[in-house]
C-alpha cells in the first residue's frame, strides 16, 4: 500500500532572507521575511513575516525576533505552529521517540526504510483516531520517514494523512545518496 503521495502543485521555498510559496496555476501567493517572533517562555510563536520583522528590537524580553534558517531553530515544530495558527487547526505532538536510529542522510533507501520501523509511537496524549491529520516534516528525501508515521497513524484511526514538508531533496542516481538542495 503507498500511503505517501509527493505533490508537486505547491512549493515553498525557505530562504535565509524570505519565505515564498508557489502554487501551480496561481504564481507566488505568499512572499513574507524568514523572520519570526517566539515567546520564549510559552515557545509561542507570536507573530511570523512582515509583523514579526516590525518587532525586531522592539520586544520585552520574553519575546524573541529569530531569523530560523540563519539562527538555528526546530524549523518544522515552528512552520506547524505558525500554520496551525493561522489556519485555526489544533497543532499536537504526534509521537513520542522509542529509539534514535542512525543518521539518515548516510543510508540506502531500504536501509532508511528499516532505521525508522519502531523508532516512534503515538503519543499517549493524542488520539488520531476519527482525525485528518498533517503530519509537517522539514525535509523529505525517500520519505521514510513520514511513510512510517503516516502507517502509525493509520494503524490507531486516522481518517486521512497528508504530508506537508518545506522542501524535498531528490537522491543521485546510483549512489542512493542525498544531495544538497
Amino acid at each position: 500500500m503507498n500511503i505517501l503521495t509527493l505533490r508537486k502543485d505547491i512549493g515553498i521555498d525557505l530562504g535565509t532572507a524570505s519565505c515564498l510559496v508557489y502554487v501551480k496555476g496561481k504564481g507566488i501567493v505568499l512572499s513574507e521575511p524568514s523572520v519570526v517572533a517566539v515567546d520564549v517562555e510559552t515557545d509561542e510563536v507570536i507573530e511570523i513575516g512582515r509583523q514579526a520583522q516590525s518587532m525586531i528590537g522592539r520586544t520585552p524580553k520574553n519575546i524573541k525576533t529569530i531569523r530560523p534558517l540563519r539562527d538555528g531553530y526546530d524549523q518544522a515544530r515552528l512552520f506547524a505552529k505558525s500554520v496551525g495558527r493561522r489556519m485555526n487547526y489544533s497543532v499536537q505532538p504526534l509521537f513520542v521517540r522509542l529509539k534514535h536510529g542512525k543518521q539518515q542522510k548516510y543510508l540506502h533507501i531500504d536501509e532508511r526504510i528499516e532505521n525508522v520501523k519502531g523508532m516512534f509511537a503515538p503519543s499517549p496524549k493524542y488520539s488520531a483516531a476519527g482525525k485528518n491529520v498533517i503530519i509537517v516534516d522539514d525535509l523529505v528525501t525517500t520519505g521514510a520517514t513520514v511513510s512510517e508515521a503516516a502507517r502509525i497513524l493509520y494503524s490507531v484511526g486516522a481518517n486521512d494523512v497528508v504530508c506537508l514538508c518545506m522542501a524535498k531533496s531528490e537522491l543521485r542516481r546510483g549512489d542512493n545518496m542525498t544531495v544538497d538542495i
